[in-house]
């Protein structure tokens, strides 16, 4: 048995979650799981063990998972953000969780919201839960070394020049064995990720 949800928050969609009944069962959703394990052991490791029969047995426990993600704060930093709310969908929710369990970080790589939206809002997931130690521990780039060394094809200088006015920081760091590039605004939030 398979139970769906839609998550609203001020009148937003703000998250999908999955709950497959079986033995375990198990949850997926459009939020990071690591963040789920670390901020939810307890209530997952309920949830995965917990006898369910039937559908509104299923239905309750998932409402009610649901409603301890949307009460807690850190989380919401994590949830829809504006851009992708346009064409959201289960079945965008899926490419969501289907990313979480296959994404492969490989060269040449470049994600905006403007260019790829459901890709770039995965890697903006990965880029918070190692934000502090992306910027701690990155190397700061200048708008030369930075444009030589990553705007190397045809859509990262076009997908660049949109960002031009609105970067803040652009940093450099290895992932993977894979040298990247991220364009940070003035709030350390991520508006652009190339690999090299």
């Amino acid at each position: 048995m398979l139970v769906k949800k839609e998550k609203y928050m001020d009148g937003k969609l703000v998250f999908h979650a999955f709950l497959v009944v079986g033995k375990p069962n198990s949850i997926v959703t459009t939020l990071p799981f690591e963040l789920l394990k670390k901020r939810f052991q307890r209530e997952l490791f309920h949830l995965e063990n917990a006898l369910i029969i039937g559908q509104k047995m299923a239905n309750r426990m998932l409402e009610e998972f649901s409603e301890l993600i949307l009460q807690n704060e850190v989380v919401q930093a994590y949830f829809f953000p504006n851009y992708i709310l346009q064409g959201v969908n289960i079945k965008t929710a899926e490419q969501v969780i289907h990313l979480q369990d296959n994404f492969e970080l490989t060269a040449e790589m470049c994600f905006s919201e403007r260019l790829n939206s459901i890709e770039f809002f995965h890697i903006q997931q990965r880029f918070l839960m190692a934000q502090k130690y992306i910027t701690r521990t990155a190397n700061k780039l200048n708008l030369d070394t930075f444009t030589a060394k990553y705007l190397t094809t045809d859509t990262s200088k076009f997908c660049f020049r949109s960002y031009l006015n609105e970067y803040k920081f652009l940093l450099e760091f290895e992932d993977e064995g894979v040298e990247c590039a991220f364009v940070l605004n003035a709030n350390y939030q991520l508006k652009m990720f190339i690999s090299i």
